[in-house]
Parts: C-alpha cells; structure tokens; sequence
C-alpha cells in the first residue's frame, strides 16, 4: 500500500450566496477575489516575490468566472485566459452549488451556456467543484457529461448529514442514468486545510477534535502535528493513494478571499517534512491527473446521491411554489418554441439557477429572526424566484400573442386559443380566468365542427374561473367561441354533448345537497369520517381500495410538529441531528371538524373538509374529483400562526395501487428512480426534494401523486428512530409516504418563521404503467397547454 508522499492544496472560496452577506455585495467580493488571484499570480515574476509562482487559485463555481469576465477590462481578460489555460486558476465546470429544486432542463441550459462561454475562449474544463451541499440529484451526472464535465470533486459538510460510501477522501466512478461514467473524488470537509493550520489565523477545531488551541501551541508546530495526525489516519484507515487533496479558504469562513500566505505556509512544511511528504499548490485538474493512475482499482456504482440538506426548501414554501411555478412556465415556453434565445428567457434561467442555489438565508435567521440582515436578505432571495416568474410570464404573454391572443376587447367576440406543444396528445383540465363575464349562462363550442363543451364557472374573487377538459393532439392548436346563451346566470352552464373527447361521455355528478359522507362517480368511490377524515378511497374500475389499511392515518390529513424548548433555539436543532425532530416532540393530528360540498356540476364536484390543527387559526383540504378523468386535485389551505419553536408539517399520503408487485418511483433533477433501491450506498433515506411527484406503480396499475407546490416527501415512521443508511436490507421502498410540507428546522439560516396565510396543491390520478413515460408525460401535464384569451375584430374572426 503506497505510504501518502503528497499533499495537492487546493485553494479556494466557497461561494454562498447571501449566507455571510448581502447578496450582490458577495458577487462583488468574488469578482474582486479574482482580481486579487490576478495580482499574486502577476507578482510571482517579480524576483522578490518569486514564491507566488508556485500559487495556485481554483474557481469554485463557474458563476463566479462569469460575473468576473463581465466586469473585467481587456488586460484583465487576457491574463486571466492566460492564468487558466497555464492551469495556475483552476476552473470549475459547476454553474452554483444548486439544490435539488432545479430543473433538469434549465439547469442544462444555463450550464452549457456558461460552459460553451468560457469555451470560447479558449478555456476548457473538464472537473466540476462542489462545496458544502450534501448530495446531488442522480440526473446531475448526465448533465455534467453532456456539457463536458468528466471528473467531480464533492466536499460535502456532513452537519446533520453523512458522507456516501460511508467515508470519505475515496473516488468512485459514478455511472449515470444513461450510463456515462463520471469520475469522482469523494472529498473532505471544504475547511479541512484550515483545520490543519495551512491558513494562518485561522484554525479552529470544528472538524479536528483538539483542545490545545486554546493552550496557545505555537502555530507552526500546530499545523505540523495536525498535517501529520491526518496523513497518519489516513494510512491506518486503509487509504490507498500516494498523495491526498486538502481544500483550503483564505480563512476559515465562506466567502473568503485568496490567502497568497499560504505559500509561505507550504514553504516552511516542505523545509522541515519535504524528504517524506511534499506539499503543494495544485487546482482540481491536478487532483484528477494524479488520480488517473488508480482508474482501474477504482470501484464502480450508481444511484441517487441524496441530498441531506434538501429539507431547505420546507422553510420557505410561499416562495418556493412561485419558484415552480416559473421552471412550469419556463419550460411551457421551450416547448412552444424550442430555438427560444431571448433575453427574458435567459433572465428567467439564470434567476431559477441563483434562487435554487444552496443558500436559504442569513447565518443569523433562527438566533436573531428580527435583525436587519435576516429579513432584507430574505427579501433579496425571494426576488430571485418573483423575478424568474415575472420574466418568464412576459415572455408566455408574448408568444401566445403571436398565436392571436389579445387584451380584453369589450363588446367584442370572446375566442380562446388552446395550444398543445408537447410531443404526446393529452387531456387536461384547464381553468380561464374571467373578470368581465355577463350574467347569463354560456356556450363554448368549436366553431370549426360545432363541437360543444361541457363546462364549469366557478365564482372567484376576481369574477369567475370558467372549466372545462380538453383534448389536443400534439402540436395541435384549437380555437373555441364563447357565446351567451340565455339570460339567467348558470353557476354550472351545463351542455348536454360528448364534450369532443374520444372515450369520454357526459356524466353527471350526484346530488350532493344532503352530503352525507359518501360520493361516486365512474372513476372513484369516496368515504368520509367525521373525526378520522377519509376512511376509504376505490378505484372503480380496478375495484380495489387506494388507500393502505394498515396506516393509522387517513389520506390528505394534515399533521403538526413541534418541539418546545428551553434552550436557546439554535442548540435544541443542533441536537435533533439527522432525525429533524426530538424525543420531546410533540406531534398532533389533524381532526376533521366539518365537511361540505363546495361546488358540483358537470366538470367536477369539490369537497371541502375542515379540520382542527393545533399550530394553525385555519386549516381545511378540498378535494376537486373531476368527473370525465381519474383525477383528484387537492389543496391544503392553512392560516399558520408563527412560532418560533422547531415546527414540521405533513399531509398524509398512505395510498397504494393493492398490488404486491407496486414501487414506488419519484423523479428528481434530470432522473426517474426508486428511493431508497436506486442510490449510492449510505445514502439519505428519510426524506426526498422531487419534481413532479411520486408514484406507485405495479405490473398491472399506477398511482401518480403530484406536488406542484411543496417538493418535499419523508418516507419512513415520523418518529424519531436509527437512522438507515442505503443499503441496509432492512429499509423497504414501499413505506410510510407524507408530503412534507413546511418546516423551520435547521439552527443557522432557515427562515425561523412559518406563519401566514398558505395554500398547496397537490393531485392524484391513475394511467400510465411505464416510469419513465409516467413521469415524462406528468413534466408535460405540469407544463401544460398554452391556454389564452382572444378578443379579434369581426373581420380578423371571420
């Protein structure tokens, strides 16, 4: 086994967005960190100052690159180009340190166009860099390859998390979902070298366990013991490399500038230990070079590396429903046209990218909620989301505009324009928004064929909402007419017709005026319990029950957390650990109170159940069964009442297909998977960030649950219990499965506060057998149609 003969110190700073700093003033400090590389690197041909020669700066994230090159003048542009293709700067081919809220689509788009940027001139890179986050999306792989990326070096921060593989400073060969090999070196901790003291005024023993820091031992003598303590456990662990990378930040903090001391620190070492153990200055690149040799020793897996930070998004969940709201958007536009190269559809990616970044607040948001800084960094961050919608919205506007769509036109003749531009035909509910609507009943009808539409208006606060189903083929655009038709106002405006769908007939929803607790119709059979909430949910058509018996829970039911303390509020989450809750945390059930019909007509029949939920003033689930699909909208409405104590809330998700067969499947950035089967071993196994949703699936039916709103799911008991790792053979993929719907949990940036006004959407419908069909065509359902309103001229109709 070859004795450890060099230490490649890879220097860099960790880039967190609006964790140390207001958020414009860190890009300003990254694109100034450069100009400071530029200047060592510059000196180091100054005989005086020849030492810097041997400096060497890696550029963690290729954001950082981008917002230099855009600022820089000629001469600095030049010298950088020079500094990087020479490798003495290191590049990255990692847009941010991004979450696993992304999309697989948009963050393809904003890498490659960073990628084939820096191509241009001159640059090529072929390692990524990560820091800090704690997992990665088994779909990351892919995107990497295709964009030229062939080495990654992780080094995740295990706080409330774990390294896979169950170790770390390990390489394995990560086998994408389409089967390209990714080579990655499974890292230390991004402050590992300032641990060791190769920073000067900077060692702590965060990770390092010692306590003669506060004896005051000479520095030099400190950072010789400490650098050979480690290279020593690495030997007796097993560790099968001739040299080992150590990362290391100017000092010990994010966002840190370049440290040009730390040449002198590596001096000094190699003075007294270079016979034995060399040190170095080298970027990423120099790492895999250095691995290369070890390829073929180097073992092999695929799997999701699941992130154990991803319970981020559940503590701001307003703004993270208009931030998928946006990707929804974003991509309805590159499906209505692919070649898009707009100014506001690059606004709108390059905002999604930044509000997916890793950082969800101010250092200080759970000790000091009420400071400053918390809250307009908060602000700032949620601008990245609002932007992106915004953007994006202008840029649907404009294209439904080119196919004929108009402001109001009053007086004038009401068409609406419906567009399927996916590659597949679908039926989809689609609600239009009326806010000038007569008082009569209506008739929508194809003025092509004179095809009628059944449909359903609903009264909004704004007007009224018109439904109705429709099916397009692909690429197919179908103009309807809206007429009046009569002069009593008709809450359901329900005409008789096939409706123009192939398969699907006029049904009628039942008289629902004396609810009683039962409702059916030709897809579900629905019972509901005072107290329990929804004892029994069947599909018809299978006959079988949809919801697991053995669960104590009842579907959609919601379920409140909260774990009281005397402590500070920082040291009882620090103490939760892996399992984001305590002994001492009390957990409350939802009760149900009160149910009532809503609404019934030809589209659909809504039921809304009222339930008691301590944590909350309000909380009630409508259920929307439409009548001609199998097809459930749910929306959980909630007044949340701040508190301040560690909170989680769920909604109860027991359903199952009844088939032994079943799994269950959810997707993530750029992959279809099963958890806890499709992973890296030692891996998060307790909680989930997905993007379209989850389903259960058998040989022979399926259920798709979709959560449009809320990403996050846990499977597994609520209880606090050991954690598992993947791998362990006792972890079964078919478990207890809840949407996760918000919480304030982590001790440093989550927002501390959970109280508003809420609401969440969520589905649940039967089909497709095949995942990764299921799952494409539930992208393009989340997509949906393009959907507008058009108020021609008589002559422009005609």
């Amino acid at each position: 086994m070859p004795k450890i003969k060099r230490v490649l110190v890879l220097h860099h700073s960790h880039i967190d967005i609006g964790y140390t700093e207001r958020q414009e003033k860190i890009e300003w400090d990254h694109i100034e960190y450069i100009r400071q590389v530029l200047s060592i690197l510059r000196s180091g041909s100054n005989e005086k100052k020849k030492r810097y020669s041997a400096f060497r700066w890696n550029c963690e994230n290729l954001w950082a690159v981008e917002k230099f090159l855009q600022s820089a003048d000629r001469q600095e542009q030049t010298d950088f180009i020079n500094f990087a293709q020479e490798r003495r700067i290191g590049i990255s081919g990692n847009y941010l340190n991004s979450t696993d809220l992304i999309d697989g689509r948009i963050l393809h788009d904003q890498l490659s166009a960073a990628i084939n940027s820096i191509n241009s001139l001159g640059i090529r890179t072929t390692t990524a860099m990560t820091a800090d986050v704690n997992g990665y999306g088994w779909g990351y792989t892919d995107i990497l390859y295709e964009n030229g990326i062939r080495n990654l070096l992780s080094c995740v921060h295990t706080h409330h998390g774990m390294y896979p593989l169950r170790r770390n400073q390990q390489p394995f060969i990560w086998i994408s979902p389409k089967g390209n090999e990714l080579l990655v070196w499974n890292g230390e901790h991004y402050f590992i070298g300032n641990e060791l003291g190769l920073s000067d005024d900077s060692i702590e023993s965060y990770i390092i366990r010692d306590g003669r820091i506060e004896n005051k031992l000479p520095i030099d003598r400190l950072r010789a013991e400490r650098v050979h303590n480690y290279l020593d456990h690495l030997e007796r662990s097993g560790y099968a490399f001739d040299f080992v990378p150590v990362t290391v930040s100017g000092f010990n903090s994010d966002n840190a500038p370049p440290n040009p001391q730390i040449v002198s620190n590596i001096e000094e070492w190699n003075s007294q230990y270079g016979d034995s153990v060399v040190m170095e200055m080298a970027t990423i690149d120099d790492l895999f070079d250095a691995l290369e040799k070890y390829r073929d020793s180097i073992p092999k897996y695929s799997g999701d590396w699941t992130d154990w930070w991803a319970d981020g998004v559940g503590s701001t969940p307003l703004t993270v429903k208009q931030f998928r709201q946006a990707q929804r958007k974003y991509n309805l536009c590159k499906a209505l046209v692919p070649s898009l190269r707009s100014q506001r559809i690059a606004e709108a990616a390059y905002n999604i990218n930044l509000y997916a970044e890793h950082t969800w607040g101010y250092s200080a948001s759970v000790s000091h909620p009420w400071k400053s800084m918390v809250n307009l960094l908060e602000s700032r961050k949620n601008a990245y989301a609002i932007n992106a919608d915004a953007a994006v919205s202008r840029e649907l506007d404009e294209i439904a505009a080119a196919y004929g769509a108009t402001p109001h036109g009053l007086g004038k003749e009401l068409y609406l324009l419906c567009k399927n531009p996916h590659t597949r035909p679908m039926t989809l509910p689609i609600q239009v928004p009326m806010e000038h609507l007569s008082m009569g009943a209506i008739r929508i009808y194809d003025p092509d064929t004179g095809v009628e539409y059944q449909h359903q208006i609903e009264t909004a606060s704004r007007g009224y909402i018109i439904h109705l189903i429709i099916s397009l083929a692909p690429g197919e655009l179908k103009r309807l007419k809206i007429d009046e038709k009569g002069s009593g106002f008709d809450s359901t405006s329900v005409v008789t017709s096939t409706m123009g769908l192939d398969g699907i007939h006029d049904l009628h929803a039942n008289d629902l005026s004396d609810f009683a607790g039962y409702f059916e119709n030709d897809f579900f059979q629905l019972e509901i319990e005072r107290g329990n909430g929804i004892r029994s949910l069947i599909d018809k058509r299978r006959g079988r029950e949809l919801t697991k018996s053995e669960d104590s829970y009842a579907p959609w039911t919601p379920i409140y957390e909260r774990t009281q303390t005397e402590d500070d509020q920082r040291t009882v989450r620090r103490r939760m650990g892996r399992n984001r809750k305590a002994m001492s945390t009390t957990r409350i059930v939802g009760q149900l109170i009160d149910v009532r019909v809503e609404e019934t007509g030809p589209v659909y029949t809504e039921l809304m159940l009222e339930y008691s939920l301590t944590g909350t003033s309000f909380c009630a689930v409508s259920l929307r069964v439409f009548n001609a699909l199998p097809l459930i909208f749910t929306s959980l409405q909630l007044h949340k009442e701040s508190i301040w104590d560690p909170e989680n809330l769920y909604l109860t998700l027991p359903f199952t297909t009844g088939d032994a067969d079943e799994e269950l499947w959810i997707d993530k950035t750029g992959a279809v998977l099963r958890p806890r089967i499709d992973q890296l071993p030692g891996s998060c196994t307790d909680f989930y960030s997905v993007q379209q949703g989850a389903a259960l699936i058998s040989d022979t039916a399926s259920i798709f649950i979709g959560l449009p709103d809320t990403p996050l799911i846990t499977l597994g008991s609520l209880d606090p219990h050991p954690i598992r790792l993947s791998g362990d053979p006792e972890l079964r993929n078919r478990d207890e499965l809840y949407a996760w719907v918000m919480n304030n949990f982590w001790e440093t940036n989550f927002k501390a506060s959970l109280g508003g006004f809420h609401e969440y959407q969520y589905t649940l419908s039967l089909g497709e057998l095949d995942p990764q069909n299921l799952f494409a065509a539930q992208s393009d359902a989340a997509a949906g149609f393009m959907v507008a309103k058009s108020f021609p001229d008589t002559t422009e109709a005609d």
